[in-house]
């Protein structure tokens, strides 16, 4: 146990990890990573874009109807 105790001073010694937004001209605080390495905010997480999505096109129907 004494190697996984090592390793975590050694990486708190060398500061926090950083992760901005990866979304185009966003730059907040990237607080939720994806297996390829991609970091959003909590705006642009993959499930929020879809649902945003979902209710303008919903929005647009109403409209049209």
């Amino acid at each position: 146990m004494g190697d996984v105790n090592e390793s975590i001073s050694t990486r708190a010694a060398k500061g926090p990890f950083v992760h901005y937004c990866q979304h185009p001209d966003c730059g907040e605080w990237g607080a939720f990573g994806y297996p390829d390495n991609k970091w959003t905010c909590y705006e642009h997480r993959p499930e929020n874009l879809a649902v945003l999505s979902q209710f303008f096109q919903q929005l647009s129907t109403e409209k049209a109807s």
